[in-house]
Order: structure tokens, then sequence, then C-alpha cells
């Protein structure tokens, strides 16, 4: 009986002419019984299945033993057959085996035996060899062999289990989203939950056996004899106890009435262990919320903690035990393979934390993308560690400029902030919400991104570099200075909160040094834009919080605001662009060595903007337009044109010189700044003080003497 599709390849094989001697569909043989070819009185029944019969090779009958296979198991559940396991731990075959010559005798034997056996009897039609793909041990590498034996299980279909399981997992949040088919695909696709393990040690299962028929016996005196026992002497109580201590000595077996009986050896599940946490933890310690907020595993958990977790919190409480389930990938080396000890691949933890710190091994972990592997090379490793040390400095920055600096007694008021400051409190703000929606959708690499943008691209190459000038040189209790300490402690406290979900030690020493009579650790604090600070002795801190809460909550004033200072920042970027054409032609080293024009052509949009921001600041701050213009482009002088001029080539100044129209409505005129150098600040101005101190630091030099 071969298949239509496979007949002329099956005659090819065995060389002889193809005559059909009659033809039917596949479904008239199944309930047809088979002769076994050479034990008599034996005959078969023939069943279809459509998983794992292919087309491919063979003759599309195979045959099935229940007893030896997953899939053999499944066919013979679906049409009632035998399941029937005739081999023993050691590999041989065990009494009742047909042909009974085969008892006792070794699988690897017996394959011999059966080809000889079908020789002798004609039976053999054809031979040959094959490699066939077959479950190892990924241990020792060699072949397994699948027996069918009596186990403990959790019946799934029980009161529909298995049915409210899978409904309750449509409302768990998962992160990422794609992983909610993982879950449901895990509950859905299993026949039963096989909870007992032939294993050495482990969590006993509480129950007897009868010595006669092996039937189970289970009450509530026997577990409650257990549970007292293993409470005070651990799960050895189990293989210690007597079975006479377990039980009276008139009690029999229900199945043969034998009174005697031996403890199960088997032990549980490790899934089903871990799987009643929430139970044994949850349930058990105050202070803990049921369900948890968050189980956080690797994506093969949906196969064991995830799944055992809600299929015994469905049992158990009818609700699932998590709110949320985050997972991420597996742990691959350069290479991309799944690191294991049998590849010898594994990079411990301390390898990592004995290079960067252990603040570095969990910034390194943040990372990395959920949604796919954790790669562990040296490139990303050194780009991490980068990154932290890239965090660490300006933290640093800020504390070694906050030494004279207490937020209760010398905060500026939000009304007195100098212009700048005032803005790196809104990109504080900005900054602040980024790294809160990537917290609340569980997205660490967010936050990971947030942080290295902001403290690189945000706080060094800009509000820092431009506030330097302020903190090391003006009068150390002025108005200049104060105001932009203030604005840097505000950026510190909020980035130290927010760090330390995951630079948690970082964190922790950070807020010893700038957190003044600290009295609680920097975990037990709310993150600084969700703390209400409400204490009398934080009315300054609470005043800039508002205020930043307002920068960023006004909408038709925030999207003013980026357009006029997003102008403002593309004049500072072409104005560097001008500085950087004469560094390369030699007539300065440095910014401070400059003066620029800036000729604006205020009819055009782009600069009308940029001169209502400007006009602002010097209503607001009392700052004319020139000075705060020297400081944010960081040079020594700054003239300012407002007018229509057009653009001139000639050079007028000797090594000023001119630069294009950069920006719409915008020329810049850059050249050497007039004056000696100050010793004290490094900016040029022309002055006759007899060791060449510019205005600014005569007066700050005088109040000191």
């Amino acid at each position: 009986v071969v298949a239509t599709a496979l007949a002329d390849k099956v005659c090819a094989l065995l060389q002889v002419p193809k005559v059909i001697l009659a033809s039917c569909k596949a479904e008239d043989l199944v309930g047809q019984q088979v002769q076994h070819p050479f034990i008599e009185r034996l005959q078969v029944p023939v069943c279809a299945d459509d998983q794992f019969v292919g087309l491919s090779d063979g003759t599309a009958c195979v045959h099935c033993a229940p007893g030896c296979g997953p899939e053999d198991y499944e066919v013979g559940l679906k049409y009632g057959l035998e399941v029937f396991s005739p081999l023993t731990p050691e590999g041989t075959y065990a009494k009742g085996i047909q042909p009974a010559e085969l008892e006792g005798m070794s699988i690897k034997d017996a394959l011999g035996w059966v080809m000889k056996k079908l020789q002798d009897t004609n039976k053999l039609l054809f031979k040959t060899s094959i490699s066939h793909s077959f479950p190892h041990c990924w241990r020792c590498r060699n072949g397994l062999m699948y027996r069918a034996t009596l186990q403990w299980f959790c019946e799934l279909h029980h009161k529909g289990l298995q049915e409210k399981s899978l409904k309750v997992v449509e409302n768990i949040t998962m992160f990422p989203e794609a992983m909610r088919n993982h879950l449901r695909s895990s509950i859905g696709g299993r026949l039963e939950w096989c909870l007992s393990r032939q294993r050495v040690w482990g969590t006993p299962i509480v129950a007897l056996l009868c010595t006669s028929c092996d039937k189970e016996l289970v009450t509530p005196d026997i577990i409650k004899k257990a549970v007292e026992g293993i409470s005070q002497q651990g799960i050895e109580y189990w293989d210690a106890v007597l079975v006479s201590d377990l039980i009276n000595e008139d009690t029999c077996c229900a199945s043969c009435g034998s009174t005697s009986f031996k403890k199960e050896q088997d032990i549980l599940d490790v899934w089903f262990d871990s799987g009643v946490s929430h139970y044994a933890v949850l349930k058990r310690f105050k202070g803990l919320s049921y369900p948890a907020d968050m189980y956080l595993e690797g994506i093969d958990q949906h196969r064991g903690w995830f799944q055992s977790s809600l299929l015994t919190s469905m049992a158990l409480e009818g609700a699932a035990c998590m709110k949320t389930i985050v997972t991420h990938g597996y742990t691959v080396d350069d290479k991309g393979r799944k690191m294991s000890k049998s590849l010898g691949n594994v990079v411990a933890p301390q390898q990592i934390i004995d290079r960067m710190g252990t603040d570095g091994l969990r910034l390194w972990v943040a990372s990395i993308e959920m949604q796919g592997d954790v790669v562990v090379s040296d490139v990303l490793l050194n780009n991490v560690q980068e990154s932290y040390r890239k965090i660490r400095n300006t933290c640093r920055f800020f504390l070694q400029n906050l030494y004279d600096f207490d937020i209760e007694k010398d905060a500026t008021a939000p009304e007195a902030l100098m212009a700048l400051d005032l803005y790196a409190l809104y990109e504080l703000g900005l900054f602040e919400q980024r790294v809160a929606k990537s917290y609340e959708q569980r997205n660490l690499t967010g936050v990971f991104h947030a942080f290295v943008d902001y403290c690189t691209g945000e706080l060094s190459s800009f509000y820092l570099d431009i506030i330097k000038d302020r903190l090391y040189t003006d009068a150390a209790q002025g108005r200049e200075r104060r105001s932009a300490q203030t604005v840097c402690w505000i950026i510190l406290d909020s980035m130290t909160r927010l760090m330390a979900p995951i630079l948690s030690f970082t964190a922790e020493q950070l807020s010893d040094f700038y957190q003044k009579n600290k009295q609680e650790s920097i975990h037990l604090q709310d993150f600084a834009h969700q703390a209400s600070f409400d204490g009398d002795n934080n009315q300054s801190i609470r005043l800039l919080r508002k205020t930043i809460q307002k920068l960023v909550e006004d909408g038709e004033e925030q999207a003013k605001r980026e357009k006029q200072w997003g102008m403002l920042r593309e004049i500072r970027a072409s104005v560097l662009k001008a500085l950087e054409d004469l560094r390369q032609k030699g007539i300065i080293k440095h910014s401070l060595e400059a003066k620029v024009t800036l000729i604006m052509n205020t009819n055009t949009e782009p600069m009308n903007l940029v001169k209502e921001l400007l006009n602002d600041i010097e209503i607001k701050t009392e700052q004319k337009k020139e000075e705060f213009l020297k400081e944010f482009c960081i040079v020594s002088a700054c003239d300012l044109i407002e007018s229509d001029v057009e653009y001139q080539e000639e050079d007028e100044e000797g090594d000023a010189l001119y630069f294009g129209q950069m920006q719409e409505g915008l020329q810049i005129r850059a050249g050497h700044a007039a004056g000696n150098k100050c010793p004290r600040c490094w900016q040029w101005e022309v002055t006759d003080h007899e060791d060449g101190l510019c205005k600014r630091c005569q007066k700050v030099v005088s109040a000191l003497n």
C-alpha cells in the first residue's frame, strides 16, 4: 500500500515495474486491521494523521508506537490506542513485550534481531541505511529514548483552566507586545502539564504508592503531617520519615486492598516550584501586593515561569498573578550563538563588573533592546563603558561646581534666573518626560539613549559649555553664578533620581554629596517631576519644579519657544562654523579670541523670531542682547546689527573676515578680538589695568580684596 504521489519513487527504489492492482482514498483505510508481519494473531488498526506523515519519502505509511514518542502519543490519544511503553530505564525491553524473545534485550541489539526475523520469515521488502534526525541530550550529546511512564499531571481542562487562562492572557500588559502570541501559543498548544520529575533531589510529591498495584494514596492527613515535618526539618524530612508515621496500620489500598505502601520518590516539576512563588511570597509577606506589578524574564519563560505562574494563579485565585510581563531575548556571543555551558562561550557577570563596575553592567543591560537577543561583545561593552563615563563625568562637573551651594539658602528665584538657565529648565522638563515615558513603557533602552543624548548633546556640548565662564569667573555670590548653580542643582537632582533604577550605586553616591542632611536613600525618593516637595524647607525647589511644569505644559508657548531657541541655536552653530574657519586659517586658536558681528535682516521670519526672543530676554532678565549673544557663542565680543544691510565682500578691518549668508536673513562677520587676553577669564578686551584684567574681573577681584 503506497501513496499515489510516492508510487514511482518507491518502484524506482525497488527497481521493479509499477503495476497498480487497486486504488482507494486514504480515508477508506482508516479503521481497517493490518496483520503484524511475524506475530501471529496480532492485528493493529489503521489510523490517520496529517502532522508527521509526509509525502517526501517512504510510502506515506508509518508505524505508530503511542508509548515511544510525543507525536505517536497524540495519535494514540486521538484513536484510543493503548499507551504501552515496553522499555526499562536501562534501555532494555521489559516484561510483556511481543515477541517474548525480546524481553531483557537491549534496544540496540533488538534492531538486528528484528531485521533478521523479517529476513527469515521472508517479510523484508527492502533494506537501506538512512540518517534520521532524533532528539539528543544537550549535555552528553548521546541519543535519547522516549518512555511513557506513570506521572502526576495537572489536568488543564478541569473547570476550564486552560480556556480561562487564555482569556486572561489578553488582559495582561505585554512588553514587547509581540510576546503575547508566545504565551498564548504556549498555553493553548499543550495537552496537559506533567508535574512529576524523576530526579534525586527536589521538592517531594507528598503521596504514598501501593507496593502491589502502584495505586496512589493521597489524603489530607498525610499532607498535613508532611507539611508540619517539612516546615520544621526542610524537604529532607520526606526522605527520613517512615511510612508508618504517615498512616495507620489498617490503611489499605482502595484498588487491591493491600496494606503495604511506599513513599513516592518523584519530585515536583521545578516550574511548579517557581510558578507558585506568587502564593508563597506575595501572599505571605506584608508590604507586597498581589498581583505583582511586573514579571520579567527571558523569551523562553513563556513555556516556563510565565506560563506556570499564570496557570497556578488561575487555579488558586481565579485571576492572573501579574499585571505586566516584560520579556527579553537570549544572551548571545558576538557570533550570535546562544551562551551555554556546553559551548563554553559564557561570559560571567563578574567579568563585566571587574571591567566596568556593577553600574556599568546594569547600564549595559539597559542598553539592550527588549525585542532582540542580548549580545555580549567588546564593541558594545566599550560603547556602553564610554556612555557610562560621559554620564559620570557630567554629574562630577555638577558636584565640582556646587561645593559652595545650598539649595535652601542660595537658590535663585525662577523670575530672577538668567535666560539661558531658564531655557535649560525647559530642556530638563523635556528630558524628564522622555525618560518617564520610557520607564512607563518598560523601555530601558529608551532611558539609556535619553541619558546619553542629554548628557552629550544638551549638557556637555551646549549648556555646560556655555555656563563654564559664569561658574568659574563671576562673583561667587553674584546673580549670574548663583543662577547657573541653581539650575545645575535641579538638573543633577532630577538626573540622580531618574538614573537610580539603573545606575543604583552611582545615584546613591551622588545623592550623598549634593543632598544636605539627607534623610533617606535615593531609592526611597520619588522621581523629581513626581515629587510634591511640600515641606517648608523645600520652597525653592517647589517653585522651580512648578516653573518646569509650566514651561513644558504650555503648548502654545512651548511651540513658539521651540522655534525661537531652535533658530538661535542654528545661529550659534553657524558662528561656531565660522570660528572653525578662522582657526583653520591660524587667525585664532580659541573661540574666546574672537569677535563676531551678527547682521540680521529682521524682515525675514527667522530673524524676526530671534529679534522677539532677544528683546524678551533683555526686558525680563536685564541682560543686554550683545552680552547674552557673547556668552551664548562663547566669544569675547559680539555686535548685533538689526537691518537689511546687503552682504559686503571687502575686508574693512584688517584681519576681520566676512562669511556668507549662512542662515536666511543672517550674515556673520568674524575676526580676532581687540585688546589683550585677561589672565583670569581668558577673554580679550582693551584695558589699561596693570595686570591686564578685564573690567569684569577687576570688579570681582576688588570685591574679594
